[in-house]
């Protein structure tokens, strides 16, 4: 019998006195098996694999699975694959997924759904979290008993609708984790980069400097003591990612302070050699943060990109070296920033310093655009959760288990203030073609739709963005037509971003300021400035790149060589483009071809690397 229950985020609230049909009251231990962790004696502990890893508590907890560095030949207790951690002593609250099995200590519980449904479990123990820490013990250190575990109540949603409601925050988080695990091949590509001229292939003759002669360490910034400021938590400093996980305004009492282009390294055990380290990128422009007394702050000097710090704090051998500097009292040793400063490194020579500049100027731009993606799909993960855990919000399902799609449940049901999809938000659009025109543009010279359009396509591809998904094969090549009839060209032309000269060009308006803070918010401020390269190149010139580039990419999509010669044939075998070959033979040739592959790889050396046949670029 199918139902359809469904309320809404927006509009009117469906929250009723009554409990929603279909579900009861119960406590988590007449649904989930709760296995309390039991620590093993120290003896058994190794770091060289023999046995299960082993997790005392969450200090090696990840986004959503563990990683190890301790293993137990002898555990006491194990949580099998698949089932859920739940961090029982301070910080209580912390949540994981085993993803194999692990010996736990007394810090851990495990919790397996009786129903084997462990995804809902974990939405749900996010949910009842606020709720178990309020019930924690212990005067100095908090901590939950198996028995408050058991007793905690909530109201449980038949096991169809479990699934669908598991299905819709599944889907949101698998977008979160496809966003960071891009964030991780980049930020990898990043330090291959400094490996290779830093570190592989570093030359005798090279000069030999110390990181205090092309940084700053520690740079003085004022902030006056009260003063309400942006403040970083070392608990939200990741291992994995430059971007942390939150931060907030609090009154600056004393600590280290910092600005956006920083690096900060966690200089304390365990948190140094965990590699807890992040590049600053969410304060306002100017305005100085404060966090802990235990970072190290890195500022390049010029001529070094600013991420060059980070790059370098993840390096293993700065790493070796920052840990056997560290000094103090067993469990509290530090890194200290006057040895940090003597670290050597041989310097490459100007030319191939701003190479890896350019580059690493691209790969920081889609960093951080993805973690602005990562931002908002939590925000709109962490909305739906109460109110599909209390029923205020309902997913339609059928007793054959044929729930709502995810998809259509998210697009339906969240408030357009959260933004779902971050990419083909229309105000971002809008925001992003307002920046395109004044990029495009100067005091005599207004770009018409086609040069915006093809602009456009090519900032989205420095960003990283989902070209082939979003763009269609028109006649003046890759063309998204939603930007012009759905919305984002008439918010910036109302809101006085841009304004129209005559039928098909476009200048900035009288209102481009107000969109400017939203650039700098969106990241797209990084790829306007490398997209104003093209603000006098010719229409037919950024056509021909843009076909080129979509031709390439889809040739890749489907596993098929990339030359000049498939690329041709790939503009031939489309009714809409195969007309260009004729009536533009001038730019659609094979020279000419060749020539847009060579400006390409030097732009998107991440994609064409490796992935050319045939083409050769000399001369």
């Amino acid at each position: 019998m199918a139902q359809n229950l469904s309320g809404r985020i927006k509009g009117e609230s469906t929250v009723s006195e009554k409990i929603p049909e279909g579900w009861k009251m119960v406590k988590l231990g007449e649904i989930a098996e709760i296995n309390m962790g039991q620590s093993p004696k120290s003896e058994f502990y190794n770091e060289d694999g023999i046995g299960l890893p082993f997790l005392q508590g969450n200090r090696t907890f990840g986004i959503k699975y563990p990683y190890f560095g301790t293993y137990c030949s002898r555990p006491k207790k194990i949580a099998k694959k698949g089932e859920i951690l739940f961090s029982v002593r301070a910080p209580v609250g912390d949540i994981n997924i085993a993803n194999r099995e692990i010996c736990i200590g007394r810090g851990l519980a495990a919790l397996n759904s009786k129903n084997g449904n462990n995804e809902f479990l974990y939405f749900l123990l996010h949910f009842l979290k606020r709720k178990i820490i309020n019930n924690e013990t212990g005067s100095v250190f908090g901590a939950v008993s198996k028995n408050v575990l058991s007793s905690v109540e909530f109201l449980l949603p038949p096991l169809p609708e479990q699934r669908a409601i598991a299905s819709v925050l599944s889907s949101l988080d698998d977008k979160i984790d496809l966003l960071h695990r891009q964030n991780r091949t980049l930020e990898g590509m990043a330090e291959a980069l400094f490996r290779q001229w830093f570190i592989e292939e570093k030359e005798e003759g090279w000069g030999e400097r110390k990181l205090g002669d092309i940084a700053d360490i520690n740079p003085h910034y004022e902030l006056k003591k009260g003063q309400i400021a942006t403040y970083l938590d070392m608990k939200n400093v990741n291992t994995s990612s430059f971007n942390p996980s939150g931060w907030k305004k609090r009154k600056f009492t004393s600590g280290m302070k910092f600005k956006n282009g920083d690096t900060l390294l966690a200089r304390i055990t365990p948190s140094l050699e965990n590699g807890k380290t992040c590049f600053v990128t969410f304060l306002e422009n100017d305005e100085v943060g404060w966090g802990s007394t235990e970072y190290i702050v890195i500022r390049m000097k010029k001529p070094f990109h600013p991420f060059t710090s980070y790059v370098l704090a993840k390096t293993k051998e700065f790493r070796d070296f920052a840990i056997s500097s560290m000094s103090g009292s067993s469990g509290r040793q530090r890194a200290r920033a006057e040895v940090v400063n003597e670290y050597e490194l041989k310097i490459p020579p100007y030319e191939i310093i701003q190479n890896m500049n350019c580059q690493l100027k691209g790969i920081l731009s889609k960093l951080r655009n993805n973690a602005e993606q990562i931002r908002t799909l939590e925000k709109m993960r962490d909305t739906l959760l109460p109110k599909l855990m209390n029923g205020e919000v309902r997913v339609r399902y059928e007793t054959e288990e044929k729930e709502q799609p995810a998809e259509d449940f998210i697009s339906q049901h969240i408030e357009e203030s959260i933004e779902p999809w971050p990419i083909n938000s229309k105000f971002r659009e809008a925001v992003l073609f307002s920046g395109v025109v004044a990029a495009m543009s100067d005091e005599k010279f207004t770009p018409d739709r086609v040069r915006v359009t093809k602009a456009e396509y090519l900032a989205k591809r420095y960003m990283g963005m989902d070209v082939l998904g979003e763009y269609s094969k028109m006649a003046a090549g890759p063309y998204d037509p939603a930007i012009r009839y759905k919305g984002p060209e008439k918010i910036a032309k109302k809101n006085g971003y841009v304004e129209a000269v005559g039928r098909t060009q476009f200048r900035k308006g009288p209102k481009f300021e107000d969109a400017e803070k939203y650039l700098e918010k969106y990241g797209y401020k990084q790829a306007l400035e490398w997209l104003e390269r093209f603000k006098y190149t010719k229409n037919k010139e950024l056509e021909l790149l843009a076909t080129v580039d979509y031709a390439v990419l889809d040739l890749m999509r489907q596993g098929k060589t990339v030359s000049v010669e498939s690329v041709i044939e790939y503009i031939r075998a489309d009714d809409e483009w195969k007309k260009k070959l004729k009536e533009k033979a001038d730019v659609f040739n094979p020279e000419k071809v060749k020539w847009a592959l060579k400006e390409l790889a030097s732009m998107f050396p991440e994609t064409y690397n490796k992935n050319l046949e045939g083409v050769e670029f000399n001369g």
